[in-house]
């Protein structure tokens, strides 16, 4: 004979593990539930053995007080020919939460009957077993001799949120307990439900029409939901009602692919795909995001990412391309090799609650990992053969998983994908299996076919049959059984092991009255002494004295100590038990002031922590280092950085993040950068002072810069001393980059000196004006018009993110561009690469120019040479010659906020090397006389000097033609007829006169 047994579907008290017990069951001794009997019901007298299968609830064939399902484990059954107890249970019910799948109409069980005459003790194993009665011949026992396990495939149902019809089911996901769902449709529509797919409500984050939905995801409760489309991610904290549209890329256009929630929403990271391909994360359910770069590469096709319950560890793939995993919420990656060291085409990665179980498929095969992506092992759920891996899920600890093959089949698992069955939700036949969602525990299932249909699954029941056969007892088992069935007999709660028994009133004879009861050497009840004994968990003492101290004394009694008068401590004392003493001080050191439950100890020399006075003669610090500075540290402790900051007592020199290769002489070396930042408090404040004696010595330098360009090349410019100066807010006054003042002595002052080969001077001249073109990470022609205006007053944040970048331009090209900032960059800056336009849509060349605006970090002007820029050309995507400047900094805590920006194009005026000068105009105070008559300088009522040769010089001052005389310079005229001679006047001046 044979019985079924429940292995899964009903509740934790129903079978799960195979007998292990091969005879007796005890009712009220034992359980059917545990692993050690299977709920027999052992009968005491002879007869026959026959199955009875019946309907639900107990049948009065008996005395009614056989049929209290709540009381039967003491039931000692004694039934005649033809009379009967019966009693059944019916199928047990599907797993509670969400309306659940209904259980199995009732499993055939175990059937007993009773003959005449059977005693027996009855019970009713909260298993299916159904029990009539049962009768074996005398001295016989039934125990289980066989045992089958049989199990049922997993039972789908069709879903239709949009009607009855094929959609292009994309990504779907799931709640804690697969009751609030989500799914996509690509091309099409967004839908939720809160009952685990019987019914759905259509959403709309993008309005009411149909998106390019790419990914869902899902907290535990179903509350928080973020979902992407080609152009744009929305958050849901309301279950799907209201929607918020999210930025992570600061509003621009890009394309979502892929993303993932941990268990409360509020840690997420999304993926893009395509050109400008990104990750993203978010710690606080979307408001603000982070960009990550696993592949240190800049834009890739992101395929898929997954999160862990808490956001820490993720997992990220591209393709084609490689796998990465973070712990550290992606402020870190590393790249994992499930294929090994060559690119894949990654489709789908999932990851368990904590991230160590893993599983990700390309588009050939399938792997798993148990700890966190260091070690994988290739799965084959449809043979040794090439599959295009598209659709994964797991339950939270990675025993169950399923995959779905793009046009092929899907595949489940119950042991973390070592075995793997084939699963028909849309029937025999190859589907797009798309999207793939499970509870936490595995139960429940939901999967999209692109251009398909939706489905939801509970997993496989399962069920084992035990076959039974008779034995012969034994007298001593039958005399233990007659005593367990007296025992039996006398309680109606039960002395089995599962039991929890509840009294409202006990009596135990053979105990003494007020005493502490425990378990004596046959774990019978006794009544212990009093006093209770230090073995026992006394103390051996009947009273303890009022604010005594206690000393332990092996096993004897507890000995008291004393009572301690104020400031009195228990002091140890070898070999012997303590003894209670006072601290004493010692004269001009420590003072012990004793109080109520204090001791207070000072020093008569008043020397403390925060003294405003304290000297110390001659300390010395052992743990320091020779030629340390010593500083406080965070916790203001002392503390030192010897190689950093370290003082070279031979030279007298202080050494700045270098320790040895010292300039031999007293002052200070520092290796690395130095920024000096300071605000004026007074008039004739000083930033950076130095002040140097000669001492009648040569040589002797204030400031000494020896700089070595490298390997310059064209199209880079280098400012030795940069001087960027900011007047924006500047209504008057004079500025110089450089004032030299001296007094009077006998000493020749020079201003500056070049020598060989250097040339004195260049100015780049011109004025700056509003730009043509200014773009913030766009390509054009769109600008911002704040950006150009010239008005400091209307703002723009620019280089936001990593990559981001500006476009400047102007319809000639031009040498100069200032940038007006309200806000400068944090930290080290954005790290700036300058590039230039060549003819062509959107084609630039990097170069170097001097970047005043020191990394954007203050208001300044970036310049170069046109020499510089070869192929400077008119960008066909904004129609101007342009400057593109790009962020390549990943972290920035504050970006740069950006008033205007202007350009000049500049003319070179220049003093070269060889003493030649090339200037605008020049103006003299004084022309000196020239000794040559030839080539004549003369210098123009506006003090302009011109060059003039003689002719030229006559016909300014007026010279006549041939035959005219000057008269002081004044033209007398021509003579008028022969014979006219000139005469003086007397009044200073000449005239003709002719000889009458």
């Amino acid at each position: 004979m044979a019985e079924l047994f429940s292995e899964s579907g009903q509740s934790s008290d129903v079978g799960g593990s195979a007998p292990t017990l091969r005879g007796v069951f005890i009712p009220g001794i034992d359980r059917a539930t545990f692993p050690d009997g299977l709920g027999l019901v052992t009968p005491l007298g002879g007869g026959g053995s026959l199955r009875n299968y019946t309907g639900y609830g107990p049948s009065a064939g008996g005395s009614p007080d056989f049929t209290q399902l709540l009381d039967l484990t003491n039931a000692l059954g004694s039934f005649g020919s033809g009379s009967g107890f019966d009693v059944s249970f019916e199928g047990f019910v599907g797993p509670t939460g969400p309306p659940g799948p209904p259980g199995p109409s009732g499993l055939p069980g175990t059937g007993f009957s009773f003959g005449t005459p059977s005693y027996g003790l009855l019970a009713l194993p909260d298993d299916l077993e159904k029990i009539d009665g049962l009768v074996t011949d005398a001295d016989r026992m039934l125990y289980t001799s066989g045992y089958t396990l049989f199990e049922e495939g997993w039972e789908w149902t069709e879903r239709q949120p949009a009607g009855d019809s094929d959609g292009q089911w994309q990504a779907v996901a799931s709640d804690l307990d697969g009751s609030n769902l989500i799914a996509a449709a690509r091309s099409g529509r967004l839908w939720t439900s809160s009952d685990s797919g019987v019914n759905w409500t259509e959403r709309q984050p993008a309005g009411a029409s149909n998106k390019f939905w790419t990914g869902v995801a899902s907290d535990d409760t179903g509350l928080k939901l973020i979902a992407v489309e080609d152009s744009g991610v929305w958050t849901s904290v309301d279950s799907g009602v209201n929607w918020t549209e999210r930025q992570p890329t600061g509003g621009a256009t890009t394309k979502w692919n892929s993303v993932a929630s941990d268990s409360d929403g509020s840690n997420l990271i999304v993926s893009k795909e395509g050109s400008g391909g990104q990750i993203y994360t978010s710690s606080d359910s979307g408001v603000n995001w982070t960009l990550r770069d696993p592949s240190g590469a800049g834009d890739k096709n992101w395929a898929s990412v997954d999160s862990d319950s808490d956001g820490s560890n993720l997992i990220a793939a591209y393709g084609p391309g490689r796998l990465y995993t973070s712990s550290d919420s992606g402020d870190n990656w590393i790249e994992r090799q499930p294929a090994g060291a060559s690119d894949h085409t990654w489709r789908d990665v999932v990851s368990d609650n904590d991230g160590s179980n893993l599983i990700v498929g390309n588009s050939t095969r399938l792997w798993t990992s148990s700890d966190s992506g260091v070690n994988w092992t290739e799965r084959q759920p449809a043979g040794n053969n090439n599959y295009n891996w598209w659709a994964l899920v797991s339950n939270s600890d990675g025993s169950v998983l399923m995959a779905g093959i793009s046009t092929g089949r899907l595949y489940a698992s119950t042991d973390s994908g070592v075995s793997w069955e084939e699963t028909q939700p849309a029937g025999d036949g190859d589907k797009e299996w798309r999207g793939l969602a499970a509870d936490s525990g595995g139960h429940y299932i939901i999967a999209g076919v692109n251009t398909g249909r939706l489905y939801t699954s509970i997993p496989p029941i399962s069920y084992s049959q035990a076959t039974w056969a008779e034995t012969d007892v034994t007298q001593v088992a039958r005399n233990f059984l007659d005593d367990l069935t007296q025992a039996a007999q006398q309680t109606t709660i039960g002395l089995g092991t599962g039991d929890s028994p509840e009294f409202t009133g006990l009596t135990v004879s053979g105990l003494t009255a007020s005493r502490i009861t425990a378990t004596g050497a046959s774990k019978e009840l006794v009544s212990l002494a009093k006093p209770l004994i230090i073995d026992e968990g006394g103390t051996g003492l009947s009273t303890i004295t009022n604010h005594g101290i206690l000393l332990g004394s092996g096993t004897a009694a507890i000995t008291p100590l004393g009572v301690a008068s104020n400031g009195q401590l228990p002091i140890g004392s070898a070999g012997a038990d303590p003894v209670l003493a006072a601290l004493t001080g010692t004269t001009n050191q420590i003072t012990v002031t004793n109080g109520v439950g204090s001791i207070t100890l000072s020093t008569p020399q008043d020397i403390h922590t925060t003294a405003s006075n304290f000297t110390v003669a001659g300390a010395t610090i052992s743990d320091l280092t020779q030629g340390s500075v010593v500083f406080a540290g965070a916790s203001g402790a002392i503390s030192q950085d010897n190689s950093n900051l370290f003082w070279d007592d031979t030279n007298n020199r202080l050494g700045v993040g270098v320790n040895s290769g010292f300039d031999p002489r007293v002052g200070i070396t520092i290796s690395g950068d130095m920024d000096i930042l300071h605000t004026a408090t007074e008039p004739d404040d000083h930033a950076f002072e130095v002040d140097v004696d000669a001492a009648t010595l040569g040589d002797v330098k204030a400031i000494d810069i020896v700089y070595t360009t490298g390997i310059l090349v064209a199209g880079r410019d280098e400012g030795i001393i940069l001087v960027n100066i900011d007047e924006t807010v500047a209504t008057g006054g004079d500025v110089f980059g450089l004032e030299i003042l001296s007094t009077d002595g006998s000493a020749e002052i020079y201003g500056m000196k070049v020598g060989a080969v250097i040339s004195p001077i260049r100015q780049d001249s011109g004025t700056f004006a509003n730009p043509t073109t200014a773009t913030d990470n766009t390509t054009g022609p769109a600008d911002v018009a704040a950006m150009k205006d010239g008005d400091i007053g209307t703002t723009t944040a620019i280089f936001e993110n990593q990559n981001e970048y500006i476009l400047i331009g102007a319809a000639a090209a031009f040498q100069e561009v200032e940038f007006i900032l309200t806000t400068g960059s944090s930290g080290a800056g954005i790290k700036p690469t300058f590039w230039y336009s060549t003819a062509g849509a959107h084609q630039f060349t990097q170069f170097t120019p001097v970047d005043g605006t020191n990394a954007f970090r203050n208001t300044g002007v970036v310049a170069w040479d046109a020499s510089d820029l070869t192929s400077h050309g008119i960008n066909t995507d904004t129609g101007t010659y342009d400057i593109k400047v790009i962020r390549t900094r990943s972290s920035l805590s504050t970006p740069p906020v950006l008033g205007y920006a202007k350009t000049a194009a500049t003319v070179e005026y220049l003093w070269d090397k060889n003493g030649d000068v090339n200037i605008n105009s020049l103006t003299l105070a004084t022309v000196a006389a020239e000794g040559s008559d030839v080539d004549k300088f003369l210098v123009d009522s506006s003090g302009v000097v011109k060059y003039r040769t003689g002719t030229q010089v006559l016909s300014d001052i007026g010279g006549q033609a041939q035959g005219d005389v000057l008269d002081d310079l004044n033209i007398l005229g021509a003579v008028v007829s022969d014979g006219q001679f000139l005469v003086g006047t007397g009044a200073g001046a000449f005239a003709y006169e002719s000889g009458a």
